[in-house]
């Protein structure tokens, strides 16, 4: 039997949503030097790289449940056509923002739709791989290449070189090893998420993971730095730049709390108006990511608040954009199913 569309994921679309703009707009808004919120300061550094690859993760889980449901000979060459989508409008947002994640996304489908079809240890084992193969190719190559850090512009990245290093090594979110979030949400929707003991599983693995990991982290830089040098410090470091193998495993335990709590809401909970509408603002992430760059960001830059203000301030600015966000999905919703460019992708990608 073909599974149901799950509301837990919609719901973790949601809150993953939530958190990236809060951390969009510190890195937009905030000064540097509000040292009366060292608290709050370190919760948004928490959630630095985590929201992202919640979104990634979900994206996984969701292509796969979308191939587990079509009955269409197409669903790979629809899929290609989407991620052609995504690569075009994402490539265009990057002259705005240039960290945007989109045109990433395009390779992760192009690459996942062939693994869709592999066996849950496979899908572990590829995961794995991923992970451990970023840190060989930082011995290898040049992870700053390009990068001018104390301005974070990426210089050269509309040439060849550039470009393909930029999506498939030292980007924002690379190939390399940002793929493996895909991958393991492919393996996550080929276990049973309607099982409520399975959610409960994934719950005490992803809490699991967010305690031992930045644990594990401290032991290794204070053991490994003073034989190996500083530079090792950020192989083993938690933070999403480089995306070293401790960063993966704990952004997929995050991944793994936020989506095991959602499905453990039980579904006639769902029925309130308050989910339904957090549920289809999860289902227009889409043109929401979009939004908070052109409206939300763009008023900041009016107001002249870029840099300027502190971690409170961000943190509402934040807030006050989700609500509108909600807000809007809520209108849209009384006579469009889709997002705008939800639909949009729909109606020229099939």
């Amino acid at each position: 039997m073909a599974p149901q569309r799950l509301s837990g994921l919609d719901l973790a679309r949601f809150f993953a949503f939530f958190g990236m703009v809060i951390v969009n707009f510190q890195v937009v808004m905030f000064s540097g030097e509000d040292t009366a919120h060292d608290f709050l300061n370190s919760a948004l550094v928490f959630l630095e790289g985590k929201a992202a690859a919640t979104f990634v993760v979900l994206a996984g889980v969701g292509v796969t449940l979308a191939y587990q449901r079509t009955t269409t000979k197409t669903f790979h060459t629809t899929m290609l056509k989407r991620a052609a989508f995504l690569m075009v409008i994402g490539l265009i947002n990057m002259s705005i923002f240039e960290a945007d994640i989109i045109h990433y996304y395009a390779v992760y489908f192009a690459i996942g739709m062939w693994l869709l079809s592999l066996s849950k240890r496979s899908l572990l084992a590829i995961t794995l791989f991923i992970v451990f193969a970023f840190p060989v190719l930082m011995l290898l190559l040049d992870y700053d290449a390009g990068w001018n850090w104390s301005t974070l512009n990426y210089n050269g990245f509309w040439t060849y070189a550039g470009f393909f290093r930029n999506l498939f090594f030292n980007g924002w979110h690379p190939v390399i090893p940002w793929l493996a979030f895909f991958s393991f949400g492919i393996f996550l929707a080929k276990l049973d998420l309607a099982n409520k003991q399975n959610a409960q599983r994934i719950v005490v693995v992803g809490i699991s993971g967010m305690v031992v990991i930045p644990m594990l982290s401290e032991v290794l830089v204070g053991a490994m730095v003073p034989i190996l040098g500083q530079d090792t410090a950020t192989v083993f470091a938690t933070s999403p730049i480089p995306p070293g193998p401790l960063y993966m495993l704990n952004g997929a335990s995050t991944a793994l709390c936020v989506i095991g709590a959602c499905l453990l809401v039980p579904e006639k909970a769902y029925q309130s108006d308050l989910l339904k509408t957090l549920c289809h603002t999860g289902q227009q992430t889409l043109t929401l990511y979009f939004a908070h760059i052109l409206i939300g960001m763009g008023i900041v830059e009016a107001l002249g608040l870029v840099e300027k203000t502190s971690t409170t301030i961000a943190l509402w600015a934040a807030i006050e954009f989700v609500a509108a966000s909600i807000l809007f999905t809520y209108l849209w919703r009384k006579n469009f199913k889709r997002g705008p460019i939800e639909a949009l992708m729909r109606r020229t990608t099939g």
